[in-house]
């Protein structure tokens, strides 16, 4: 089935429902393998649902570049989501804030109780040495999905449960600000 017919240009006319489950139909593919589209996501409704299901099927690392953790993205599900991945033997959470001024200090705070999270602030220097001057999130999973947000004020981005390469150079770049990443306590 073609779910990408609902999306129309720079606009998400889908329901919530209907996006749940073209989310789903493409984390579920063919056979249980996932689907190799990339598909479109806007909105903080839209993120929480790709984010959730990238948490339940990851197996060992999520890499997130994030602003804050938007508490208008950090659902219900999204914790449970999250909760489980981090209650999975040998995974692990490494998060870049980019704005640290404005995190989610509950979210934080719950995160700190895990041993198997690392979090950072992002270098100062992080969008000219790195990110070209642009401004933009991604959540990178076992170097096979990814979600790449590309408006981090209207929530847009672009979104994969199966794309080795592109996961695998959002991972090399994630690798490459951690290095410059002052670790949070």
């Amino acid at each position: 089935m073609n779910f990408l017919h609902f999306i129309k240009r720079d606009k998400m006319s889908i329901s919530e429902d209907s996006y749940k489950n073209m989310v789903e139909t493409l984390r579920l593919g063919i056979n249980g393998t996932p689907s190799t589209k990339e598909f479109p996501n806007k909105g903080p409704q839209h993120a929480s649902i790709v984010l959730s299901n990238i948490f339940e099927i990851a197996t060992k690392e999520i890499n997130m570049l994030t602003g804050n953790l938007d508490a208008t993205v950090i659902k219900k599900d999204f914790m449970t989501a999250l909760t489980s991945f981090l209650g999975k033997e040998n995974t692990v959470l490494n998060i870049i804030f980019t704005d640290g001024t404005l995190m989610n200090k509950d979210i934080v705070e719950q995160l700190k109780k895990f041993e198997n999270v690392n979090m950072f602030n992002a270098p100062n220097d992080m969008n000219s040495k790195y990110l070209s001057g642009e401004n933009f999130h991604f959540t990178v999973a076992d170097k096979s999905m990814f979600r790449f947000e590309t408006d981090t004020d209207k929530f847009k981005a672009w979104c994969s449960f199966n794309s080795p390469n592109k996961a695998t150079s959002l991972n090399n770049l994630f690798e490459k600000i951690k290095t410059g990443a002052e670790e949070k306590k």
